[in-house]
C-alpha cells in the first residue's frame, strides 16, 4: 500500500514538472500527460520536444503551399506569384480550366507551363 502511494506521489509531481516544462514550449497538455503516465521518462521526453510555437521562417507559396525563395516573382512548383493566390489558370493549348496543385490540363495533357 505505501509504495502504490508513493508512486501516485511521484507520478502527480512528474505530471506538474512536465506541464510546466512544456508550458515553456507551447505544450503544457502533453508534458502534464507525458509525466503523469511515464514519470521520469515522460519528463526526458518533453525535454527533448520542440517549441510548438515554432514555424518555419521560409515563405511559402498562396497557391500551391511549397516553399518559396524570399522576394521570388515566381514559385518554382507552380510557377505563379507566390504572394498571390490563384484559383485556377487557363491552358495555352486547349483554353481549359487547370486547377491549382495540376501539374497538367485535364482536357488536353498539356503541361500547365506551356
Amino acid at each position: 500500500m505505501k509504495m502504490d502511494s508513493l508512486l501516485c506521489v511521484v507520478l502527480a509531481v512528474c505530471g506538474v514538472f512536465g506541464a510546466v516544462i512544456g508550458g515553456s514550449k507551447n505544450r503544457a497538455g502533453t508534458g502534464l500527460l507525458l509525466g503523469l503516465f511515464l514519470g521520469p521518462i515522460g519528463l526526458l521526453i518533453v525535454l527533448l520536444l520542440s517549441d510548438a510555437s515554432k514555424k518555419s521562417t521560409k515563405p511559402t507559396c498562396a497557391t500551391c503551399g511549397n516553399e518559396t525563395i524570399v522576394g521570388a516573382a515566381r514559385c518554382p512548383a507552380c510557377g505563379n506569384d507566390p504572394r498571390k493566390a490563384v484559383l485556377a489558370m487557363t491552358c495555352l493549348s486547349c483554353k481549359g480550366v487547370i486547377q491549382p496543385g495540376d501539374p497538367r490540363c485535364p482536357h488536353c495533357n498539356a503541361d500547365r507551363h506551356g
